[in-house]
Order: structure tokens, then sequence, then C-alpha cells
């Protein structure tokens, strides 16, 4: 079967490319100026608790260095994770994929998964967590 691919370029709002063998690829441009067009199979998941315009933020200050496009450093992912923690329960449960952080950039973020829901009142299920997936957003180029 021919692979699938999805763009994201003109979603709004955040949103999780969970990660399952669907053939379906998403991808979107991220990285900020380097314009990158990393792509992940699975399924996405729109997260209506938008907290993309604080990610924005962060994306653009000095704390946030670039490095040349990928690798979030141990830093910046506490720093994104701390925004995350800021809108529970939308994102309780979701925290940096530690191992994937030289993969990880603006806008594409590798994550882990510790629960598995659409909000708090729509689990998904027949999932065993913990799951990999990406929180992706519009790029801030």
């Amino acid at each position: 079967m021919a692979r699938k691919r999805v763009c994201l370029y003109d979603v709004q709002g955040p949103g999780l490319i969970i990660e399952w063998p669907t053939n379906l690829f998403f991808y979107n441009q991220v990285g900020g100026n380097c314009c990158l067009q990393p792509e992940y199979e699975g399924f996405y998941v729109p997260i209506y608790e938008a907290c993309d315009d604080e990610l924005y933020e962060f994306f653009q200050s000095p704390a946030y260095t670039g490095n040349g496009g990928w690798r979030l450093l141990p830093k910046e992912a506490d720093a994104v994770e701390n925004i995350l923690k800021k809108h529970a329960p939308a994102y309780t449960g979701i925290s940096i994929d530690r191992a994937r952080t030289e993969e990880s950039t603006e806008a594409w973020i590798h994550v882990i998964l510790a629960k598995m829901f659409l909000s708090e009142q729509t689990p998904l299920e027949g999932f065993d967590a913990p799951v990999r997936a990406v929180l992706t957003w519009q790029n801030s180029d």
C-alpha cells in the first residue's frame, strides 16, 4: 500500500501525532526559519486547550537558543514542560521524551503520553501507556 502524507501547515492550535502503524505520515513546517519538514507516522489528535501562544513566545525568546533547528536542550525541555503543566488537565500526562530531544525543535517536540485521552472526559481505550507522540503546532516563522 502506498504511503500517505498529511500536511499540518494550516492547522490552528496544538495537536498530537500519536505513534501508531497507520501508513499515514503527518508533517509540518517547524524549526522557525530553518523550515524543517519532519514527518511522523500515526494519527493526529487536536488539543483544544491551546498553549501555542506561550510556546510561540518561548521559542521566540532568548531562552531558546535555536541550536541550528534541531535539538532541544534540557533547560528548554524543562521550560516547555512547565508551559504544559500550566494548562492542566489538557496536558496532564504529557512529558518531553528526553531520549529524543536531539530530534525535537520549535513546533515539533517528541513526547511520551503517560495517559491516553482526548480530553478529561474522553479517554482513548485499548492503548497501553506510555505511548510516543509528537506535540506540534503552527511554525513561528
